[in-house]
C-alpha cells in the first residue's frame, strides 16, 4: 500500500491508514500468512523512482516467499501462557 503519507489531504488519514494496516498484520499472521506480503509506504505522488523501487523490492520479496496457500491455513489460536 503506498499512500503520500503526512501530505495526506484528509485530516488522520495517515494515522487511520497504519491503524487499518496493523490491524490486518494481526490477521494475516493468526492465518499464518507472512506479513512481508503487505507493506505500508510512504511515497510522494510525482516521485516515480521511489514508486518503482518498492514494487521492484516487493516483487522480489513475493518472488521469494512464493503463493499464498490455498486453502488459507486455519486461524492460529493464541497460545495459552501460564500465570
Amino acid at each position: 500500500v503506498m499512500f503520500s503519507g503526512s501530505d495526506c489531504p484528509y485530516t488522520g488519514g495517515a494515522e487511520r491508514t497504519a491503524e487499518i494496516i496493523n490491524r490486518v498484520y494481526a490477521r494475516m499472521k493468526a492465518h499464518g500468512l507472512d506479513v512481508r506480503r503487505l507493506r505500508l509506504v510512504a511515497i510522494c505522488t510525482v516521485c516515480t523512482k521511489p514508486f518503482l523501487r518498492e514494487i521492484k523490492r516487493m516483487e522480489e520479496i513475493l518472488q521469494e516467499i512464493g503463493p499464498i496457500p490455498h486453502p488459507l491455513p486455519p486461524v492460529r489460536e493464541p497460545a495459552a501462557q501460564s500465570a
